[in-house]
């Protein structure tokens, strides 16, 4: 009688099997190598007492008679040659995306944008290889599992234009048919993006309709787990998107301030700088051949000019490079739109993000004074203007003078 391929369950290949059916069975390593060699063996067993017939040989087909057409002339064609490829292409987002959605789970609206599904077109998917083990009535089984991961170029739900959401909306809602979802989920979640697009074009601010949108959907999906509590998301709540606009216009008056008090200070210095250019052109009208004495010169007149050598170009260009106050990297982007949810390093998670306008705010929803962080630097001083790094949180300096940041480059390392 045949005897079953004997198998060594000790081994490092089969340590996640072990570990699963001790946790959970709470037994010992020891008793869990005996189940493991007992379901092996039943599987064997049922093999030899139930196995599976060979395929019928299909009889041979006559060959056709002369002057007649063979059976399969009249079959249909594969193809019709009146319908063309449809007018769009179809998006696919990435697996993360669709596990998700298959478990009703809250995911964040760009993996169905067309930048997410392209990113998912160029991503190679990989082969699973993960080996789990999964208990039915039968006894234990395995099963292969495959880790879909999130994309590190993900933006939130707050961070999204209005064009970005209604384009993603018909693929997330067509991902979800696809899945098994209700059709009065279905019919909800539809009216939800129809009325918001409706608010839109009566003239509601889009801002706060993309805030709105984020946060009702994101307490949605919560709702749709067993034993919570349940709402209809098509149904507008007028009093939490009025509450979202009067932030927006605080923010935005708050921001108008600053720069009116920037201005000022800008008119303040030249008007300075105006008296120094009128004495400098009486200094002029005196004659090219008179000329003051070493008294009666300045204390910077009396320094002797030094002499400085200029780098080249390309050496500049690396030397100059300011930090990206997202990301930390000195690297050739848009630092205005960096959108990186991860460092230059690929080290640990950003601090801040950008918003739609440009403005940096950390995870706590704070916008972090835009000044502070960049080269020119800020001295303003007021209740809600927030200096802090936003690459490590401290005020001590801002993303320029991080730690963290990308060092740059010496001038012989960027000459070589």
């Amino acid at each position: 009688m045949a005897e079953p391929a004997a198998m060594n369950w000790n081994g490092e290949g089969f340590d996640q099997m072990r570990e699963a059916i001790i946790n959970r069975f709470n037994c010992s390593e020891e008793e869990a190598t005996a189940r493991m060699q007992a379901t092996w063996n039943n599987a064997f067993q049922n093999l030899l007492e139930d196995p599976q017939p060979p395929p019928p040989i299909p009889p041979p087909t006559p060959p056709p008679a002369d002057n007649q057409p063979p059976r399969n002339a009249t079959a249909s064609p594969d193809i019709d040659n009146n319908v063309m490829v449809g007018d769009t292409i179809p998006l696919t987002p990435l697996a993360f995306a669709i596990k998700k959605i298959k478990a009703k789970e809250y995911v964040d609206l760009w993996y169905f944008t067309t930048e997410g599904c392209k990113e998912a077109s160029l991503t190679m998917p990989t082969a699973p290889v993960t080996l789990g083990v999964l208990d039915t009535e039968t006894g234990m089984a395995l099963q292969l599992v495959n880790d879909a991961k999130p994309s590190k170029r993900a933006i939130i739900d707050e961070h999204l234009t209005w064009e970005q959401l209604m384009t993603a909306r018909h693929t997330l809602i067509n991902l979800a048919l696809q899945h098994g979802w209700s059709p009065q989920t279905l019919h909800a979640l539809a009216e939800f993006y129809i009325n918001l697009e409706s608010l839109k074009a009566q003239g509601r601010n889009s801002r706060a309709l993309i805030l709105y949108h984020a946060t009702v959907r994101r307490q949605w999906h919560a709702a749709l787990k067993p034993g919570a509590m349940r709402f209809n998301i098509s149904l507008i709540n007028e009093k939490l998107l009025a509450s979202l606009e009067n932030q927006i216009r605080d923010h935005d008056h708050e921001v108008l301030q600053k720069q009116v008090a920037l201005i000022s200070s800008r008119e303040v210095s030249g008007s300075w700088g105006g008296h120094r250019d009128r004495g400098r052109s009486a200094q002029r009208d005196r004659g090219r051949g008179r000329q003051r004495s070493s008294r009666s010169k300045s204390p910077r007149d009396r320094i002797p000019k030094q002499k400085f050598r200029r780098d080249s170009p390309e050496t500049e260009a690396v030397s100059t490079r300011s930090v990206c106050p997202v990301c930390l990297g000195r690297g050739s982007h848009s630092i205005r739109q960096c959108q990186a949810t991860h460092l230059w390093n690929d080290s640990e998670e950003t601090r801040c993000s950008r918003t739609e306008e440009g403005r940096i705010i950390d995870k706590a929803g704070r916008i972090l004074c835009t000044n502070w962080n960049q080269t020119v630097g800020c001295t303003q001083r007021f209740s809600r203007h927030i200096h802090e790094c936003s690459g490590c949180g401290k005020s001590s300096h801002g993303a320029q003078r991080c730690p963290r940041a990308e060092k740059a480059p010496s001038a012989h390392a960027a000459r070589s």
